[in-house]
């Protein structure tokens, strides 16, 4: 499986939620946040249920974190019901060579405060389960 982080953000990108690593706008990234734009999206991967062992299903969690503007509470929180919406209920995607069979969210949207700059954030979390495309080192049986 490739890492479902970036598959996110492709999903995010191509639903018109931000554009991958942009200077400007809303910006979508992986692993960490940029420190410009201040408006931003940031996907994790951040473990998951344990893969079967013998069937080719994995079920990751991706943690999505999105920063506003100084001060700009209302546009972050709005932002981040966009990303729930474009998320929550997705179902047989293929991204990467990966089909994602279901994005269920995990509990609620959280406030997680201000950062140093007076930047409101806000965290979501989802679980995927997704049929890794077939390889052939392994040994799990493929389903469909």
């Amino acid at each position: 499986m490739k890492d479902p982080a970036r598959a996110f953000a492709q999903l995010l990108e191509t639903a018109g939620a931000g554009i991958f690593a942009a200077s400007s706008g809303w910006s979508i990234n992986v692993g960490l946040p940029p420190s410009a734009p201040d408006t931003s999206i940031l996907v994790n991967h951040v473990g998951g249920t344990s893969p079967f062992p013998s069937l080719l299903l994995n079920q990751p969690t991706v943690q999505i974190v999105v920063r506003g503007g100084r001060n700009g509470y209302v546009v972050a929180r709005d932002k981040m019901t966009d990303v729930v919406d474009i998320l929550l209920g997705l179902g047989n995607v293929v991204v990467n060579g990966d089909t994602y069979r279901a994005i269920l969210q995990l509990g609620d949207v959280a406030t997680l405060g201000f950062d140093d700059s007076l930047r409101p954030m806000f965290s979501a979390n989802f679980k995927a389960y997704v049929l890794p495309a077939p390889s052939a080192l392994s040994q799990r049986v493929p389903i469909e």
